[in-house]
């Protein structure tokens, strides 16, 4: 834990001990920690449209509840309709805000690139967490 910076440290296990990723995965390993707790994920419009293709889709589809930022850049024209997604995901109106333009995917793509220096993190980071994110390798197998 960095001042002022938390990272992501819940252990997300199967029943064999590999490591699993994926927002089911988060969601099932905060359950277990917090079970009185609803977990609602937080993603950018411009994700809507690939749900149904995200690790375990089918589970996310009937257990979570999706809470929808409108991404800076992308017009309420320019979002997926709703009706493409199966009926089964539940989704709340894209609420509008200024969401910024890059995404938590599009920094992972850039720590897994040959630029993923501090200069070049902390344009979209704290440089708080890029030296946390840097100094312990963060990411560099996602």
């Amino acid at each position: 834990h960095t001042k002022g910076v938390a990272v992501d440290t819940v252990p997300r296990t199967n029943s064999a001990g590999e490591v699993e990723g994926g927002t089911m995965a988060l969601l099932d390993a905060l359950s277990t920690m917090f079970p009185d707790t609803l977990f609602l994920p937080v993603i950018g419009s411009e994700l809507l449209g690939s749900l149904p293709t995200w690790k375990q889709s089918l589970r996310l589809a009937q257990e979570a509840t999706f809470i929808v930022i409108q991404r800076h850049g992308v017009s309420s024209s320019q979002l997926p309709l709703m009706t493409v997604l199966p009926p089964t995901f539940r989704i709340f109106d894209p609420i509008i805000c200024s969401l910024p333009t890059h995404s938590s995917s599009s920094i992972r793509a850039l720590l897994r690139s040959d630029q993923s220096t501090m200069p070049e993190l902390s344009k979209y980071l704290p440089s708080t967490v890029a030296k946390h994110i840097l100094d312990n390798q963060l990411y560099k197998g996602s």
